[in-house]
């Protein structure tokens, strides 16, 4: 389309990158490789910065998406936004959302969009 912008590649951020670690980090926790155990010290610094309840979030949804679910090039949002999603249907949209380079908001959209399409259908 003329004068349509595309946005710039998603990088994950650093607190991005520091909330999937927190979360595998509690995941971990109570499996016998406790070798995470001075990374994990060596973080407690910068985990002031979170609340409680964030934390609490990374812990489940590093539980629900695996590293090997999760799309590099797309935000910790974009993930918790398809948590409740099934696997494979998370999978095609993380994947649409990183080909098509889409905002949280235009994938939340999106999914709603599929969702009520699909119960209009059922009706």
């Amino acid at each position: 389309m003329p004068g349509r912008r595309v946005a710039a590649p998603i990088e994950p951020t650093y607190d991005t990158l520091l909330l999937w670690w927190i979360g595998d980090q509690q995941v971990c926790a109570g499996k016998p490789e406790a070798y995470f155990a001075a990374e994990r010290k060596a973080a407690l610094s910068r985990l002031k910065k979170f609340s409680q309840k964030t934390l609490q979030s990374a812990k489940w949804l590093a539980e629900e998406i695996t590293p090997e679910q999760r799309h590099p090039a797309l935000s910790w949002n974009h993930h918790v936004i398809t948590k409740t999603l099934a696997k494979e249907e998370r999978r095609f949209w993380l994947e649409e959302a990183a080909k098509k380079n889409l905002s949280t908001r235009q994938l939340r959209e999106q999914i709603k969009k599929r969702l009520q399409s699909k119960l209009v259908v059922a009706e």
